[in-house]
């Protein structure tokens, strides 16, 4: 189970500024209408999907990597930074000043049942600012709150964290060495960021989850399933095992021994068998049964299928799928299907979310997608600062309009200028 465990687990909010092609503040906001506090923890109050549309080099995928770039700060690379070792900053590069002021990310979520908001700013040398801010009985609790190297926490747990701000280097995120050191206070939202969010920019899917889910025998027949609907001609997946290899138990080294649970003593006898599966689809086809290696299926199928993994199980424990490309290699049809299942709450039942980028405007419909659901990205040609808004910002949009059709002639930006 990758989930975060003991409540309901929600993105709400994402803002970043002076990021890439960000200059200004944009905001990927799932809350409907903004309701109080204690109503942002309801599934209800929160979209579970968020479409972005807009034409090459506007920004779309630079949305997504900040959010990356943030998990990367908590619980990545950034996290274990070494003393005088630099941050990956990225300020927007068309301003004399934007280099001179911090990159800033804001994410408000909903982590076991308790929402907070979490702040980072840096540059390419130093942790700027950052805080953490829940509320647990929906008032608000500071947990810590940081600028550069001066911490300030609330009187009663101040003694419990002074001595790890003490311990935190000013090229990393407090909240990572309050997790190294095992605080309590930040545990679940470092767990958010750790587990909740399947992040995928390349547009290759989940391969971990799903075949992982093939040994299980209820989830794959959630998968086969949904292969079916699929229509991949796929009855099932099994998987054959590959050659093997054995070696002499005195031949490996003893520290390698103990690292795979062997017998580390130098009189010890014997063979490890080393050995490896391939996984094969099953075909039926003229009454025959056929079975092919799985990077023999065409690039639709392996997509798809190692998709719908990640998918099943975003739907079932309540993660966050934040994809690039949602629609490569897939035919449109299920790329609106995997949609459709976030959009059902019979079928997402632990309040999945979907955040994609796309040009595949089969999507742009308002039977699929709310207006408020759908992100439109372009880039200031005077200034070359990516900006976002979604379709309920224009007015005059009507509910039997074909958004499709009115994107593709302009009528709501984000296109690009074809001369």
């Amino acid at each position: 189970m990758y989930g975060v465990k003991g409540g309901t687990n929600m993105l709400i909010s994402f803002t970043v500024q002076n990021f890439g092609s960000i200059y200004e503040p944009i905001t990927v906001d799932l809350a409907r209408k903004r309701p109080t506090k204690a109503e942002l923890k309801k599934k209800e109050n929160i979209l579970p999907v968020f479409g972005i549309f807009g034409a090459n080099a506007s920004g779309k995928s630079t949305l997504l990597q900040a959010f990356a770039f943030l998990r990367d700060c908590v619980v990545g690379a950034v996290g274990v930074q070494n003393k005088g070792d630099k941050i990956p900053y990225n300020p927007f590069a068309f301003s004399d000043t934007a280099a001179q002021n911090p990159s800033v990310f804001t994410v408000e979520f909903v982590a076991d049942g308790v929402l907070y908001e979490y702040e980072l700013a840096c540059d390419a040398t130093h942790i700027v600012h950052e805080h953490l801010y829940s509320w647990p009985n929906n008032r608000e609790t500071r947990i810590f709150c940081r600028d550069g190297q001066e911490f300030t926490f609330t009187e009663a747990t101040r003694e419990k964290q002074k001595p790890l701000a003490e311990r935190t280097l000013e090229n990393r995120p407090y909240l990572y060495t309050s997790n190294e050191w095992n605080l309590s206070l930040t545990e679940a939202a470092f767990l958010w960021f750790k587990e909740t969010p399947f992040i995928d920019l390349e547009g290759q899917g989940w391969p971990r989850g799903v075949f992982e889910d093939l040994e299980d025998p209820i989830q794959k027949e959630k998968i086969l399933r949904e292969l079916k609907f699929a229509d991949l001609g796929i009855l099932d997946i099994i998987n054959q095992p590959n050659k093997e290899l054995s070696i002499p138990i005195e031949e490996i080294r003893p520290e390698l021994r103990s690292v795979m649970g062997l017998p580390a003593g130098k009189e010890e006898k014997g063979t490890v068998v080393f050995g490896s599966v391939d996984s094969q689809t099953v075909h039926r086809i003229g009454g025959k049964t056929f079975y092919l290696d799985l990077d023999k299926e065409s690039t639709g199928t392996g997509k798809y299928l190692l998709l719908i993994g990640g998918v099943l199980r975003a739907l079932e424990e309540g993660h966050v799928i934040i994809a690039d490309e949602l629609e490569s290699s897939l035919h449109p049809l299920l790329a609106c299907h995997i949609v459709e299942l976030f959009q059902d709450p019979e079928r997402n039942t632990g309040g999945g979310q979907l955040i994609f980028v796309s040009h595949n405007t089969t999507l742009l419909d308002l039977e699929l997608l709310e207006r408020c659901q759908i992100g439109l990205i372009e880039k200031d040609p005077d200034s070359g600062a990516t900006d976002l808004y979604t379709l309920e910002d224009i007015k005059g949009v009507r509910n039997n309009e074909n958004i499709a059709k009115g994107y593709l002639q302009g009528r709501y930006g984000a296109i690009p200028f074809l001369t």
